[in-house]
This record gives structure tokens, C-alpha cells and sequence, in this order.
């Protein structure tokens, strides 16, 4: 499993001794960095010192390496543990994924050492830590001589508590704090200036960048603990900390790589790929699937970008960025990716109403708005796509008003055997506008989603040629074929299963996201006799003389548009359960899902809806703060309403 923890192969953290202090023989070198204590903890902050002093005297400090098992399930409730610094893993069983973290001023071991039961879990060292060990002979004599010390554990293992009640699932990713920038491929060494322009990206957030000859103390060390004790210092005193690594193995690197909580790996786009060396996989182990991102580096942002998948073969990643080093706006999506807070960018399912997305991109863009990640289904996914190659708005509409005006891609009836429509038109339409290119090569990050009719699930693409993608994420059952992949899977149009794919967006990604719905302003009727459908002569006289297309009867292609529809349609009642904005752009009256030739109307259409509302609200964060959906259409009068 990716994200699980796996047993490590350390000693027991019983075997495990504090490091010795530096050699008194050695000069001094300033004040030594003042190490984390139990009085430094909030919970023991208001406890009397010479209780302090007499729970110190009853206890072993031990030294947790990462990696190294505290306790495993099943062991005997003999020992209490409180953490001084440092943070732990808490898993059921090995291979698993966490429960829960255990940071410094809780107690480790507390329900089987208090309950007398064996340990309930196993506890793993998620960075170095530090822990004091309490026998329980000396936690008698101590709470028996020392009355602060027993509310100030409980105090703590209530709060913890209180925790994991409101918190039962599996941990999502946390916003790293410590963060190790690691050079990958033929260079040793990371780019001039990389880590210095990411930490000043990241602001307002106070981000420092530390690498080796910044700390004349951290050069000086003989241990690896005093590196420890300079680094947390640093921490202390920001609110992220970059580690600038070299690929070559010191006291440094490791003291680094045992406090970092992400790991961020850079490759250069001009360099060949090179698989990962035994260095980078013994790194890459240390950390979670979650928190392993890819940054492919090239020299300017006009520079192609070509080759990302060989760069990701073999490296099991939960995110990649392209970053131009003349471009500031991507180390600030990077610095977003790496804290937790990019913007996604959702967008529905719709055929010719999809075209309302190109009109909130550019509302959005005109406010300054940076997207981050864009998904979508169907219609959705063509336009993301477009959008993350880079393209504008308005260059994507011409685009739509050739494919589907010009060369009639959704014209071309064929023998209805596979399909009602001839997909060889809509197929090289595909191939030209996406030019190409790999999901994985695109400047900003996407994914489209279809159904895999092979293993009735969801498909997410985020590999491989990019029409493909769109190709599969479009295919309309019954309208076009499906598509077929080189291993024999049959994939069609992402809206059977989940037309507004925001879970999608969540599971790949933290951080608030944009949902673009699609909806008429009109309740669809229509005004034929159903006791008057035509006969089978007529259905095929209404077929070979085009009278189909102004018939009052609705076609089989609209059936299937507005009925896979529905999804998005529903899950629009739903916006205030996600904590994301869901923006419904006003349709345009009498405009059918099929009529592309309404392609720049329905975009100009949703673009002032858009940016209206954007003006009146005055920024994205106020939007976003308020939790609600923004409606654009009459019955909501472009304001915000709360979902139901």
C-alpha cells in the first residue's frame, strides 16, 4: 500500500540510549542550543518545578530515531511515555495506514498502562523524537510525591481524546511545517537560488531556507543531536522550514531528513531521466506516499515541456509540478502544493453548456485568480484541458466554434451499430488541439475521469496523451464509441458515474477548490404528442431528410446528454457539505446541449455572470469563507446562497 507504514527494521526504541553530549575537550563554539523539556510542554507549564525536578529524577530519556518502533500491539502495559519532541505514528497493524499522530506533551501508552491491558497499537517514531520513560513502580512514587504531575498527563491524554472523537477516519495529509528539497538525476546539487526564491514564494507564510553552510554551529557538529537541536530551533522561530539537501550522505542530510515531514524531490527537465539511485529510494522511504512531491525544473518558462513520465517511472509520488525558474508564479504554486493550500478548479459535464467554463476561467483570471490543479468530466475535461495547456479563453472558444460549427464533429451520423455518430472527425479534432502532449507534460496540473466499463469503476487519467483522456472522458454512450485502452478496457463518459468529480479533486490534493456546475435557466419541455411519435417509416424519413434536427420531439443524443446530467444537477444541493465554492453560471435561455454554435454566446454569458459576482464579493477568500454556493441564475439574483 503507498501510504502505509512499514515495519521498520531499527531497534526497539527500549535499546535506545540519549546521545552523549559533546566532548568537554572541545572548544566552545557560543551558547549551546537550549534542548526541549518537560517545562517547555503547555500541559506541564503551571506544574510546580520541584515536581518538575523529582518526575526527571524518576525517569530515562530516550532518544526515538525515525523509523524506530516504540511499542508494538500486544506488548505489556508496563512503561509510560511522554513526548518531549518530536512526533509519532500510531497504526493497528504493520502495513497500515495511521490512525492517529502523538506530538510533544502527550503521553504514549496511557490506555494500556493505565487499564492494565496490553498495547492496543503499534507506535512508530514519525521524525526523531525524544520521550521520557516512566516505570510504573516510579510513577507511583512519583504521583505520590508529587501531586501536579498526574492532572497534567491527564490533561493531556483528554485532549487527545477529544481528538480522536471528533476525528475517527483515516489522517488526511497535514500542511508539513519541515520540508527536504532533495536533488535528483545527474546533478548533486540543487539549482542556484531554487530554495531561497520557494521559501520567499511562500508568503505571507514566514518560510526559511536552511541548507548546510548556512549554520556555522550545524558545520562545526560532531553529532548528529546537536544538528537536531539547531534545526529545531530554526523550526521554532518559522512557520516552514526548507531543507536544501546535496545527494551526498552527512550529519546534515540526516538530521534533516529525520525532522522533515515532506519530501520534495527536484529533477531537471534538460537533464535525461535517471532511475531513482539507492540514496533517493532510502529518502523517499522515510516519508508517506502523500508526502512525496516531484518538481521538474526547466531554465524558462518558453521552454517545451516534454518527458515528465520518465522522470515519474519508478518514483511513487502523490504530486508533480513543472516550475520555470524565471517564473515567480510557479514557485508560488508550488509553495501552495507544498503547504496544503492550492486552488482546484472542478468542472462538470454539460456538451455545448461546458463552454460556460471557458467564461468563468476568464473571470477568474481577469480577478487574478491562480488555478493550481483543473479536473473535469466530459465537456469538462476537454475544456480543463485546454485551459491547463495554457491556453486562453477565448483562443479555446475558436477552437470549439471549428471543431463543432465548422467541421460538425457532433454532426456526422453513421450506421447506428456502435454508435449514432461517426467519431473519426471529433477523434482528429482531439489530436490537433491537444497537440500531443501528455497529461503529465502539462504546465498546470489536471486529471479528466471516465467509467470503466471493465471494472465498473471510476477512471482517473493522469498519464498518457491527453486526447486520450479527453477522448475517453467524452464518450457518450450510445452518441460516440467508447474508447478502448492498449490493455483492452472499454471507457466511456465519466458523467455515469460522477458528473462533478470534487471527491476526485479532494483525494488527490488539500486545499479549497472551485466546482463550476452547468444548468438551463428553463425546466426542459417540449412540445410534441407523445401518442404521436413517429413510426419507424417516419423516424427514418425524419433521418434521411435532416428533419430530425427541427423535429418537436427529442432526440436520442439529448435524452443521453440531459440524462447524464442529472448527476451534476443534484450534487449541486450538496455545495456546503464539501467546504468548497460551487459557482453555478447563469445559462443562456433557449440554448440546447447540443447547440455548440452557441459556443461564445454561452462563455460571454458566463463570464459576466462571474465576474460580477467576483466584483460584488470583492475577493475569492471572501467567497470561500462564507461556505455557501454562488447561483447565478434569476431565482438566485447573482448572491450568495446558502446550500441546502
Amino acid at each position: 500500500m503507498p501510504n502505509a507504514v512499514k515495519r521498520p527494521k531499527t531497534q526497539p526504541a527500549e535499546n535506545c540510549v540519549e546521545p552523549a553530549a559533546p566532548s568537554r575537550s572541545e572548544p566552545k563554539r557560543g551558547k549551546r542550543p537550549s534542548a526541549p523539556s518537560l517545562a517547555s510542554l503547555a500541559d506541564f507549564s503551571g506544574v510546580n518545578p520541584a515536581d518538575l525536578n523529582l518526575l526527571e529524577e524518576k525517569t530515562a530519556a530516550v532518544w526515538v530515531p525515525r523509523g524506530t518502533v516504540l511499542m508494538n500491539a500486544g506488548d505489556p502495559p508496563d512503561t509510560l511515555y511522554v513526548v518531549i519532541f518530536g512526533r509519532f505514528y500510531v497504526i493497528r497493524n504493520p502495513g497500515e495506514q495511521p490512525i492517529a499522530e502523538i506530538g510533544p506533551g502527550e503521553p504514549i501508552g496511557e490506555i494500556g498502562f493505565f487499564a492494565g491491558v496490553r498495547r492496543t497499537a503499534t507506535v512508530i517514531a514519525a521524525r526523531d523524537s525524544k520521550v521520557i520513560r516512566l516505570s510504573r513502580d516510579a510513577f507511583a512514587e512519583v504521583t505520590r510525591h508529587a501531586p501536579g504531575i498526574a492532572p497534567a498527563i491527564l490533561t493531556a491524554v483528554a485532549k487527545r481524546l477529544a481528538r480522536v472523537t471528533r476525528a475517527l477516519p483515516a489522517l488526511p495529509p497535514r500542511r508539513p511545517r519541515t520540508i527536504a528539497i532533495l536533488p535528483v538525476g545527474a546533478d548533486i546539487k540543487l539549482p542556484r537560488n531554487l530554495v531561497a526564491d520557494l521559501a520567499d514564494a511562500m508568503a505571507p507564510r514566514r518560510a526559511v531556507a536552511v541548507s548546510y553552510d548556512d549554520l556555522r554551529e550545524v558545520r562545526m557538529a560532531a553529532d548528529r543531536e546537536t544538528i537536531t537541536r539547531r534545526l529545531l530551533e530554526v523550526e521554532n522561530d518559522a512557520d516552514v522550514v526548507l531543507f536544501a539537501l546535496d545527494r551526498s550522505p552527512s550529519l546534515f542530510t540526516d538530521a534533516a531528513l529525520g525532522l522533515a515531514e515532506h519530501l520534495l524531490l527536484v529533477a531537471s527537465a534538460s537533464d535525461p531521466a535517471m532511475a531513482p539511485t539507492p540514496f533517493e529510494s532510502e529518502a523517499a522511504e522515510m516519508f508517506l506516499q502523500s508526502h512525496r512531491t516531484l518538481a521538474v525544473v526547466r531554465e524558462k518558462a518558453s521552454d517545451e515541456i516534454r518527458g515528465t513520465a520518465a522522470w515519474l517511472a519508478g518514483r511513487d509520488i502523490a504530486l508533480h509540478s513543472h516550475l520555470a525558474l524565471d517564473s515567480f508564479g510557479d514557485f508560488e504554486r508550488l509553495g501552495r502544493f507544498l503547504t496544503g493550500s492550492a486552488l482546484g478548479l472542478v468542472l462538470s459535464g454539460g456538451a455545448a453548456l461546458g463552454c460556460a467554463h471557458l467564461g468563468v476561467a476568464k473571470a477568474l483570471q481577469e480577478a487574478g485568480i491562480p488555478i493550481d490543479y483543473i479536473g473535469g468530466t466530459s465537456v469538462g475535461a476537454a475544456m480543463g484541458a485546454a485551459l491547463a495547456m495554457a491556453l486562453q479563453p477565448d483562443e479555446i472558444v475558436g477552437l470549439t466554434e471549428e471543431m463543432f460549427v465548422t467541421r460538425r464533429a457532433m454532426r456526422r451520423l453513421t450506421i447506428p451499430v456502435y454508435s449514432l455518430l461517426d467519431h473519426r472527425v471529433f477523434d482528429a479534432s482531439l489530436r490537433k488541439n491537444y497537440a500531443g502532449l501528455d497529461v503529465e507534460d502539462l504546465p498546470c496540473n489536471f486529471f479528466a475521469v471516465s467509467a470503466n466499463l471493465t471494472t465498473n469503476d471510476l477512471h482517473v487519467h493522469r498519464r498518457g496523451p491527453t486526447w486520450e483522456a479527453v477522448r475517453a472522458s467524452a464518450a457518450i454512450p450510445g452518441v460516440l464509441p467508447p474508447f478502448i485502452t492498449r490493455s483492452g478496457d472499454v471507457l466511456v463518459d465519466g458523467g455515469i458515474i460522477d458528473n462533478l468529480p470534487v471527491a476526485v479533486m479532494h483525494d488527490l490534493k488539500s486545499g479549497p477548490n472551485i466546482v463550476v456546475g452547468l444548468r438551463r435557466k428553463e425546466k426542459w419541455r417540449v412540445g410534441a404528442d407523445y401518442e404521436t411519435f413517429p413510426t419507424r417509416r417516419g423516424a427514418l424519413g425524419d433521418l434521411l431528410l435532416g428533419r430530425w434536427r427541427k423535429s418537436a420531439y427529442p432526440s436520442l443524443a439529448t435524452i443521453i446528454v440531459r440524462g447524464m446530467s442529472m448527476t451534476s444537477e443534484r450534487r449541486l444541493g450538496k455545495a456546503a457539505e464539501e467546504g468548497d465554492l460551487f459557482i453555478v453560471p447563469a445559462g443562456t435561455e433557449g440554448v440546447g446541449f447540443l447547440e455548440w454554435e452557441k459556443a461564445r454566446e454561452i462563455a460571454e454569458a458566463a463570464y459576466r455572470d462571474v465576474a460580477d459576482l467576483l466584483s460584488k464579493a470583492g475577493s475569492l477568500e471572501a467567497l470561500l469563507k462564507a461556505g455557501s454556493r454562488v447561483d447565478a441564475t434569476p431565482d438566485f439574483g447573482g448572491s450568495l446562497a446558502k446550500a441546502n
